[in-house]
């Protein structure tokens, strides 16, 4: 899939929890950029990446919060300028879906988990 499709499957995904009336509602969207590292079987790739994530809460007696996230990270080598003929720029994209639990430290702060499979 290219990263237009999987921004529109997600913004599709974001219309439909504001316009449904059942008990899934939407608690957020975000972004997040970052650095890091890729590494595999080959040597460490200092990379970027770029990461969107929505957050919706089923109402329930129990109250269940679950996270979209969608991330892609490339080569950091690919945002240099330089001569790109005939060059190679590894890249990773993934999916994943998290249930969250948060654990109020204070009335700002606070710890959040997540479990949940991810698809690369």
């Amino acid at each position: 899939m290219s990263k237009k499709t999987i921004i529109f499957v997600m913004l599709c995904f974001v219309i439909f929890v504001i316009k449904n009336e059942a008990q899934i509602k939407l608690k957020s969207v975000g972004a997040s950029l970052g650095i890091g590292t890729m590494s595999g079987n080959s040597p460490q790739i200092f990379s970027s990446s770029l990461s969107l994530l929505t957050d919706v809460s089923i109402e329930s007696p129990d109250p269940v919060n679950l996270r979209l996230q969608l991330s892609f990270l490339n080569d950091f080598n690919e945002l240099i300028p330089e001569n790109r003929q005939n060059k190679y720029y590894p890249s990773l994209k993934g999916v994943s879906v998290q249930m969250l639990f948060q654990q109020q430290m204070f009335k700002k702060i606070y710890f959040e988990e997540g479990f949940g499979p991810l698809g690369i």
